[in-house]
C-alpha cells in the first residue's frame, strides 16, 4: 500500500501563477467537454502543461496527427500527480470510454514542489490505479517524464531518471504500457536539443512533431 504523502493525496492546484478559482474553471470546462464527446473519444491525453500545449504550441501537430481519431486533451498546466488525482476523483474521466489513455505527469512534482522521486512514482502509481478502476477496458500509455535543463548532469535530470526507472516497472505488457521517449529530445552528449524546446522544459512546435511521431510509431491508434 502506498504511504500517504503530498503526491498521492488529491488536492486542487493553487499556485500564485494559477490560482485555484481559475484552475477549477478549467477543470469544469474540460469536464463539460468530456461530457460532450463522451464515448466518441477514442484517445484521452491526461497531464500537465506539456499535454495542454497540444492546444497551443502543438496545435498544428494535434490537428495533423490526432484530431481525426477522435481525441480529447485533458491537460492542465502546472498539474502534479495530486492534482490529476483530484480531477479523476471529481469525474474528469467518468463520461469517457476511450481505447487509449496517454498519461504524462510528474515533472512539476520534482521542479515545483521538490518532491522526492519515490513520492512522484507513488503518485503516478496512484493515478494508474484510479484510471484502471474507472476505465478497466482502456490501455494506459505511461510516458516517461521528459528531460529538463540543458545539461545532462543536473539534479533534476538525476531525479527524473530515478522516477523513470521506477515507473518503467509499472508496465504489465497488457493494459499499462510504458514508453520512454527521453532520448528523442537529447543529442549524443545528453544535452537537450535546443531546436526542440523553448526553455529546456516545454516543447516548441518542432518538439511536438517529434513527440507526435513517436506516439504514432508506438501506439496502434488505428487498429
Amino acid at each position: 500500500m502506498t504511504d500517504q504523502h503530498q503526491a498521492v493525496i488529491p488536492v486542487i492546484q493553487d499556485k500564485p501563477w494559477y490560482p485555484s478559482d481559475r484552475w477549477l474553471q478549467r477543470h469544469e470546462m474540460l469536464l463539460a467537454r468530456a461530457k460532450r464527446v463522451a464515448s466518441a473519444a477514442r484517445v484521452v491525453f491526461l497531464g500537465d502543461s506539456i499535454t495542454e500545449g497540444w492546444c497551443t504550441t502543438g496545435k498544428n501537430l494535434w490537428d495533423e496527427f490526432f484530431a481525426g481519431l477522435p481525441s480529447i486533451n485533458l491537460g492542465i498546466s502546472g498539474d502534479e500527480t495530486q492534482h490529476v488525482l483530484w480531477r479523476i476523483e471529481h469525474g474528469i474521466l467518468d463520461p469517457l470510454q476511450p481505447q487509449h489513455l496517454i498519461l504524462l505527469i510528474g515533472t512539476n512534482n520534482l521542479g515545483n514542489s521538490g518532491h522526492e522521486p519515490s513520492m512522484v512514482s507513488d503518485g503516478i502509481r496512484s493515478i494508474l490505479d484510479a484510471v484502471r478502476q474507472r476505465l478497466p477496458d482502456t490501455t494506459i500509455w505511461l510516458i516517461s517524464i521528459f528531460p529538463r535543463d540543458r545539461e545532462p548532469d543536473t539534479e533534476l535530470r538525476r531525479k527524473i531518471s530515478i522516477v523513470n526507472q521506477t515507473i518503467s516497472t509499472f508496465d504489465n505488457h497488457e493494459d499499462i504500457c510504458f514508453l520512454d521517449f527521453s532520448d528523442i529530445f537529447l543529442d549524443d552528449r545528453g544535452y537537450f536539443r535546443e531546436e526542440l524546446t523553448s526553455d529546456f522544459l516545454h516543447l516548441n512546435e518542432a518538439g511536438y512533431r517529434i513527440f507526435a511521431e513517436a506516439l504514432c510509431h508506438n501506439i496502434p491508434f488505428h487498429s
